[in-house]
């Protein structure tokens, strides 16, 4: 979509706000200094589970989940950066506009074994076996929470969930009454702008619009020469709620982005536009089950000077939950996808094609599983499986069994043993590119990567104020990929690798005093890979150096008098030993101090990477995962500073 229509549509939307009516109440007070709560964060509801009123200590799964606070309190402007406070999840810039992000290995861009979800809606694209994060950079203030499972979740999710899932949620529209007005401006984030109008028409009709416009600049490369990798993106959309009865509620939202991404030493800008629409109608059940009918529609269309793609994507989905006696929740759903999509070349260009350049796939899902409460509030078995059937795969089978001891109100046991798959990408059935004097070849034959995984877990709060989340996990991967020679300069996808990760992931909360909390995270993994026969290839046994053995953080949120916040968060991430992704390890550090004269302005001055004036945190070398985009120089991420004002009325 050109740059002129998401300009027009930003104007219309935001015309119609002097014809709404003023909400019938304003949004809710904004309290700057909320003290606190070790047992808010405990029992807050989990969503990703899709279990109902299940709280964080009590999920059989390695969760996480970064709320608003957090978000605000480390000074975020998009989704990726929120990430790096996930214990054991790898958050690395690639440049300017593009970030690897994985949980538990195998990091890439974009990383093909981590599901991302956003309000229902699959964000994962076959086309690129990942999550292109440049295209969801939304109005941060809008994000309700993000929650992140570290390991499988196909059971309930599908294929492409084996190393982790990640759900963001945005706020419901009843909570977003009022209007916001959000301006920010650095020396890296040059300019962005953000505003929301929310209201209520009736007693059950609730609504919000809004729109983002974000320039940044570019990263400097290895040789502090400035490269042409600035981006500007713009989204605007809108939120609706309609309570129909007592136990309906009719859900419609969308939104338009339109952007251009500057692409690192080639004077060519990639454009990006997109679209979605989606509705849910959710009802509440007499015997205290629920169920949910879901539609989305998806559309995606990004252009360079290699290859021109679009794709379009409708998705229907149905949930249902129910209780079955005293001791069994049974949960089940099906589905239906469908894409179509067209990778087609400029007519001079024989960098990158696709066989076939147009496709249409369908994919068939269903599942079950069934929480049963083996001792009342001590003892719980979970057991469930995903069927999906996908045409180049056939059908996927994705069980896991899971189990949960009570030891005490605030202290549980959990375990998991689960299978997952990632199913092939477009590129790695039917690309054809040339990097450099390598030629690569899609394979129409390749197979789903699988893994089966172990997990144990431990949640225990002690006294009032502290609280600790650990997990030990390992991986058993089979059929991933290699990338075989077929003749001299010319290289073939197959599926000739097995391997293995272990590793452990603790984090700890602890409230000093009601004003002052601390928050710290470790991780530790580590992965051998092993080739299978015939294998002659002599390169994918680095992807076991793609992620950091060791990371460590810790961030600290501390309210002052006269209503005043200072923030400061500690990363520290290991060296990427990897051919591809090779990186020296580093710290960064990033501060904020807010002000709030009143409940209705917030005033923000802060840095991120304080002090280290540039590193480089991963190779920039896309066809180490086989992606559309071809090799490119590192950049190195620098040192930013911003201001930033926030207006709620």
């Amino acid at each position: 979509m050109p740059q002129r229509k998401f300009c027009i549509i930003i104007i219309y939307i935001f015309s119609l706000i002097s014809l709404i009516p003023r909400p019938v109440s304003a949004e809710e007070a904004y309290d700057p200094l909320d003290t606190f709560s070790l047992a808010d964060l405990m029992n807050m509801e989990i969503t990703i589970t899709r279990e109902k009123e299940q709280t964080q200590v009590h999920t059989t799964a390695a969760v996480f989940v970064v709320t608003q606070e957090d978000i605000r309190r480390a000074g975020i402007s998009n989704i990726p950066e929120a990430l790096r406070m996930v214990p054991g999840l790898h958050v690395a810039r690639v440049n300017s506009n593009t970030w690897a992000i994985t949980s538990r290995g195998f990091n890439s861009y974009p990383s093909g074994k981590l599901l991302v979800l956003m309000d229902g809606r699959n964000l994962y694209t076959p086309l690129y076996a990942g999550v292109i994060w440049d295209e969801h950079n939304l109005l941060m203030e809008d994000v309700d929470r993000i929650e992140i499972i570290r390991g499988p979740g196909a059971t309930l999710w599908g294929a492409n969930a084996v190393n982790g899932v990640i759900n963001i949620i945005t706020k419901s529209a009843k909570q977003t009454h009022g209007n916001l007005v959000s301006l920010r401006a650095g020396n890296y984030e040059r300019a962005l702008a953000g505003a929301r109008h929310g209201g209520q028409l009736g007693d059950d009709f609730h609504y919000r619009v809004y729109a983002k416009f974000s320039e940044y600049g570019a990263y400097d490369n290895y040789y502090d020469e400035e490269t042409t990798g600035a981006w500007r993106t713009g989204r605007a959309g809108f939120r609706t709620e309609w309570d129909i009865s007592q136990k309906d509620t009719l859900t419609f939202q969308g939104d338009v982005q339109d952007g251009t991404i500057g692409q690192i030493n080639k004077d060519v800008k990639e454009e990006t536009s997109g679209m979605n629409l989606l509705t849910r109608w959710e009802r509440e059940l007499d015997n205290g089950g629920n169920m949910s009918l879901q539609f989305y529609y998806d559309k995606l269309e990004r252009e360079d000077d290699a290859l021109l793609k679009s794709q379009d994507t409708f998705d229907l989905d149905f949930v249902h939950r129910f209780q079955l006696g005293q001791s069994h929740n049974i949960l089940y759903g099906f589905g239906f996808r469908y894409k179509d999509d067209k990778l087609k070349p400029p007519e001079d260009s024989a960098t990158v094609y696709y066989t076939p350049d147009e496709e249409q796939q369908e994919l068939y899902t269903a599942f079950v599983q069934d929480t049963i409460s083996l001792i009342p509030d001590r003892l719980r078995f979970t057991l469930g499986t995903k069927f999906e059937y996908f045409e180049y795969t056939g059908t996927e089978i994705q069980p896991s069994a899971r189990l949960l001891w009570m030891l005490g109100e605030d202290h549980v046991l959990w375990g998991a043993v689960s299978r997952a798959v990632k199913t092939p990408s477009r590129a790695e059935r039917g690309i054809h590119i040339k990097a450099g004097t390598t030629t690569y070849h899609g394979n129409p034959d390749f197979e789903s990567e699988t893994l089966i995984a172990y997990e144990l877990g431990h949640r225990i709060r002690l006294g009032k104020n502290f609280f600790l989340d650990s997990t030990m996990f390992y991986n058993d991967y089979d059929k991933l990929k290699t990338r075989e020679p077929l003749a001299p300069k010319n290289k073939m996808y197959d599926n000739l690798m097995h391997g293995e990760s272990y590793g452990f992931e603790m984090a700890g909360t602890w409230n000093v005093t009601e004003n002052w909390r601390l928050t710290a995270a470790y991780s530790y993994m580590d992965m051998l890979l092993f080739l299978d026969d015939p294998s002659e290839d002599a390169d994918s046994l680095a992807d076991e150096d793609e992620s950091p053995h060791n990371q460590f953080s810790l961030r600290s949120m501390l309210n002052l008098r006269h209503n005043i916040e200072l923030d400061a968060s500690v990363y520290y991430v290991d060296r990427l030993r990897g051919d591809r992704t090779n990186a020296d390890k580093y710290v960064r550090c990033d501060l904020r101090l807010g002000w709030c004269p009143n409940e209705h302005i917030e005033l923000v001055i802060g840095a991120h990477n304080l002090f280290d004036g540039h590193h480089p945190e991963y190779e920039d070398v896309y066809m180490s995962r086989g992606s559309l985009r071809l090799p490119k120089r590192n950049t190195e991420t620098i040192r930013d500073f911003y201001a930033q004002l926030v207006w709620r009325f």
